[in-house]
């Protein structure tokens, strides 16, 4: 499982910004699809952000093995 680099967006007039960017996918040898969660929680693309954030996406599987990885979402610039 991989993610994005890190995102640098400019802020539009209300201080934010839509950002895009590709969901990991996680893969399992035992065939069976890893639970794969998101902080913070319920966020997906697209998606408006109003500050910088750290994106985390964490994939387990039914063993218990897990494996992370992170993005930031950088707001840059005044509008």
């Amino acid at each position: 499982m991989s993610c994005s680099s890190d995102i640098r967006a400019n802020i539009n007039a209300n201080s934010t910004a839509l950002v895009n960017w590709t969901q990991p996918v996680a893969l399992d040898n035992s065939n069976l699809a890893p639970q794969i969660t998101v902080l913070p929680q319920g966020i997906s693309p697209p998606h408006i952000f109003n500050k910088t954030t750290l994106v985390v996406y964490t994939a387990r599987d039914g063993s218990g093995n897990k494996k992370q990885c992170s993005f930031r979402v950088v707001l840059e610039g005044e509008y």
